[in-house]
C-alpha cells in the first residue's frame, strides 16, 4: 500500500489556506552499501547529482535536507536520526543498477518512520528501467526519469498547491482531478491503483549555465576531490552504455565552469578537481578555452585536476594546454585491443587512435589511465588476448579491466536477453550487475569463471610484463577486499 494521506495532511497543517507558502520538506538520500568491498563503495568525491538537486531546489525556495551517506560514511541509523529531526514529506533516493536493491531496503526502513511520505527513486537505474523499478520495488511511489531538477521541483510545487483531497483514504483512491495533475509532470513513472503510468518525456535542460551551482552544505567530510560537470551527455553510440544524460553534448560556458572552480577552491580547498564529463575534451576548442581561462585566472597554480578523454578529436596542442592548465591525469576508454570488437561495440576509435592519444598525453607529461572490458559481443579467448597485449603495450599509469555488464537500457542488455552475440544472461539480481565482482553475464565458450580468470590474468600480465611490481603491490594492498572477493568467487 502506498500512503500519501499524511503528506497532504501536512500540506493542510502547514498552511491556513491553499496558495500560501507551505513547509513541504524534501530529503535527498544516497544510502551506504551494507558491505564495503571496493573503492566505489567508499567514493572519493560526493554525489554530484544529489548536490545539483539540492542546489536547484534550494534556489527555488524548497526546504531540503541532502544526505550523502555513502560519501560521509553514515550508517542507516545516523541517517534516521537526521531525518527524524527534519521530518520530510518527500524522500528522494538515487541508485545505480547494482545499488538499487540495497537502496530499496533502506527506503523500506525509512518508510517505517515516515509512512505518509512520498517515496521517489531517481538516478541511472530508474531512468533506464522506470516501470520495471516500480514493479520490482513497491516501496517507491514515483520514478524520476533523466535529469531530476525540474521534475522534482514541479512535484513539490504540485503538492504545495494543495489541490489534493486530504480526506481520501490512500494513494490508490486519488481523485481524477489530482490524477490529471500528476499526469502533467513530465519525466515520471508512477503508480495509480493497479497500474503504472509513464508520463510524457521531459526534454533535457538546454542551457546548463542556467542551473545554480551544486550545493554541498550537507557534506560532513572534507572534500579532497571536488567533482565538476563541464558538460552533460555523449553523442557516441557504444553498445554497453546507457547515456542517461542524453545522446548529444550540452556544455556549460568556460566562464561558468571557471566560476565554479574558483568557488570550490575558496570554500572547500580541495586537493583535486575531477572533471566528471563523459568526455572533457569534446569539443576540443571549448576544452582549450577552459584551459586558457584557468591559466589566465592563475588557477593552474592553485589546483590540479583530472579528466576523461576520447582517443579521437585530440592532438598534442590540446594535451600540452591541459598540462599547462594544471591537469595531472587523463583517462581513456579503450575497451578492446581487437579491431573487429571495436567496430562491433560502435566505439568509433581504432587501436592506432588509442596508441596515438596516449602517446601524446604522456609526451605532455600527463599521467594516463586506460579502461578495458572483458566479455564483448562475440568475445573469444583470442580477442581477450589482443586486449591484454594492447593494454600492456600502452602501459598507462593506471588500468582497469572490467567484465561486461548488461545494464538495462543498453544494446548489450537486449542482446543478452535475446541470447544474441553468444551472450547468456545468468542473473536477474541487480546486485550482480557490477563491473568488477558481478555475476550477470557469460558467453558461449567463455563461462563466468573463464571471464573472471581472464580478468585476473589481465591485471597480472599488465603489471608483471611492464616490471611494475611496486605498483602491483600498491594495487593489491589498496584493493585487498575487492581482490579477496574476486578470488573467493
Amino acid at each position: 500500500m502506498l500512503y500519501c494521506l499524511g503528506l497532504w495532511r501536512d500540506c493542510v497543517h502547514y498552511q491556513n489556506h491553499c496558495g500560501a507558502k507551505t513547509l513541504v520538506k524534501v530529503a535527498l538520500i544516497r544510502p551506504t552499501p551494507p558491505v564495503i568491498i571496493q573503492e566505489f563503495d567508499r567514493p572519493k568525491y560526493p554525489c554530484l547529482g544529489l548536490a545539483y538537486l539540492s542546489g536547484f531546489l534550494k534556489a527555488n525556495g524548497v526546504e531540503v535536507l541532502a544526505i550523502d551517506a555513502k560519501f560521509d560514511r553514515l550508517s542507516l541509523n545516523e541517517v534516521k536520526s537526521s531525518l527524524v529531526k527534519f521530518k520530510p514529506n518527500i524522500l528522494g533516493f538515487t541508485a545505480m543498477t547494482h545499488e538499487i536493491t540495497y537502496v530499496a531496503r533502506a527506503a523500506i526502513e525509512l518508510e517505517k518512520l515516515f509512512p505518509d511520505s512520498l517515496m521517489v527513486i531517481g538516478g541511472p537505474h530508474a531512468t533506464v528501467a522506470p516501470v520495471k523499478t516500480l514493479q520490482e520495488f513497491p516501496i517507491f511511489n514515483i520514478a524520476a526519469i533523466g535529469e531530476g531538477e525540474l521534475t522534482l521541483l514541479e512535484l513539490v510545487q504540485l503538492i504545495n498547491e494543495c489541490n489534493f483531497d486530504p480526506n481520501m483514504s490512500d494513494y490508490h483512491h486519488m481523485p481524477t482531478k489530482s490524477l490529471q495533475q500528476l499526469e502533467s509532470i513530465k519525466g515520471i513513472a508512477w503508480r495509480f491503483k493497479n497500474e503504472i503510468k509513464t508520463n510524457a518525456h521531459r526534454e533535457l535542460i538546454p542551457n546548463l549555465d542556467s542551473l545554480p551551482l551544486p550545493n554541498y552544505d550537507h557534506i560532513k567530510r572534507r572534500i579532497n576531490v571536488y567533482p565538476v560537470f563541464s558538460s552533460r551527455g555523449c553523442p557516441y553510440q557504444c553498445v554497453f552504455c546507457c547515456r542517461i544524460l542524453g545522446n548529444k553534448i550540452r556544455v556549460r560556458s568556460p566562464k561558468n565552469v571557471i566560476d565554479e572552480i574558483k568557488y570550490a577552491i575558496d570554500k572547500f580547498s580541495p586537493k583535486i578537481i575531477d572533471f566528471a564529463d563523459d568526455t572533457f575534451t569534446l569539443p576540443k576548442q571549448r576544452a582549450i578555452e577552459i584551459c586558457d581561462l584557468m591559466i589566465k585566472e592563475g588557477l593552474n597554480e592553485r589546483i590540479k585536476w583530472t579528466a576523461l578523454s576520447r582517443a579521437t578529436g585530440v592532438d598534442q596542442e590540446l594535451f600540452d594546454k591541459m598540462k599547462d592548465a594544471g591537469c595531472i591525469n587523463v583517462d581513456f576508454g579503450v575497451e578492446s585491443g581487437n579491431p573487429e570488437i571495436l567496430n562491433r561495440i560502435k566505439k568509433a576509435i581504432t587501436i592506432t587512435d588509442a596508441e596515438n592519444a596516449i602517446r601524446m598525453a604522456k609526451k605532455a607529461g600527463l599521467k594516463t589511465g586506460s579502461y578495458f572490458i572483458v566479455g564483448h559481443p562475440y568475445e573469444t579467448v583470442q580477442t581477450i588476448r589482443d586486449t591484454i597485449k594492447l593494454a600492456t603495450r600502452l602501459n598507462t599509469s593506471t588500468v582497469s579491466f572490467g567484465i561486461m555488464v548488461p545494464y538495462p537500457g543498453t544494446e548489450v542488455y537486449e542482446m543478452a536477453v535475446k541470447g544474441e552475440s553468444n551472450y547468456k544472461l545468468i542473473s536477474e539480481k541487480w546486485e550482480d550487475y557490477d563491473k568488477q565482482i558481478g555475476n550477470a553475464l557469460e558467453l558461449d565458450g567463455l563461462t563466468r569463471k573463464d571471464l573472471e580468470r581472464w580478468q585476473r590474468k589481465a591485471y597480472m600480465t599488465f603489471y608483471i610484463r611492464n616490471l611494475r611490481f611496486l605498483d602491483m603491490m600498491r594495487l593489491i594492498i589498496s584493493q585487498r577486499k575487492l581482490l579477496w572477493k574476486m578470488l573467493t568467487k
